[in-house]
């Protein structure tokens, strides 16, 4: 008798253990291998610019992973997600990026509380992976809006939307995230190529 009860109190624990253990989702990174060229020469050398907060979709500000199926319906990932929002990995990026072109004197992030002559926008229209012919095909789509402004002027310096689309070549949730990287990296490598021709 005091062995079964022995028995039963030890499945009762292995119960409980493995009722409370709950698979963990895998997290994904955004660490585009940029190739930023410099510049010589730039009419903002001496100028403080700030990078504001990126806007766009409800979904730039979640860890969840969405994905579009043929065009029509939206979904996320459940045992996989963002380890950061999209929004704050890619603000992080853009700072790089920026300040690796060596345009402006100073490059703030969207914390800095000083007053800016300058204030980088950026606006993401697009930042997901897609499925299509019933999930046997896959791409991803990286679209953003940069806008140079003169903050104390309120007047717009400069603005240009860059668009990639890139194949997805391993049909899940890593295959998108390594293809958003690639895309991303083209988009950050096009913006600074631009930004630095628009500071001559």
């Amino acid at each position: 008798m005091k062995s079964n009860i022995i028995i039963l109190g030890i499945f009762a624990v292995f119960l409980v253990g493995c009722s409370s253990v709950e698979p963990t989702a895998k997290e994904y990174i955004l660490s585009p291998k940029t190739e930023v060229a410099q510049t010589q020469q730039s009419r903002f050398a001496d100028a403080v610019v700030r990078v504001a907060q990126p806007y766009g979709p409800e979904s730039l500000f979640s860890q969840n992973m969405y994905y579009v199926e043929d065009n029509l319906q939206q979904y996320y990932y459940s045992a996989s997600q963002w380890a950061e929002s999209p929004k704050s990995m890619i603000t992080q990026k853009i700072l790089q990026m920026l300040r690796e072109t060596k345009v402006f004197g100073f490059v703030l992030s969207p914390a800095s509380k000083v007053a800016t002559e300058y204030l980088l926008e950026t606006r993401v229209d697009n930042f997901k992976q897609y499925f299509q012919k019933r999930d046997r095909e896959s791409y991803v789509i990286v679209s953003i809006t940069f806008t140079l402004s003169n903050a104390r002027k309120h007047t717009v310096v400069m603005s240009k939307t860059f668009h990639v689309k890139q194949e997805v070549t391993q049909l899940n949730a890593e295959g998108g995230v390594k293809a958003l990287n690639e895309a991303l990296k083209r988009v950050l490598d096009e913006a600074a190529v631009w930004i630095i021709e628009e500071s001559k």
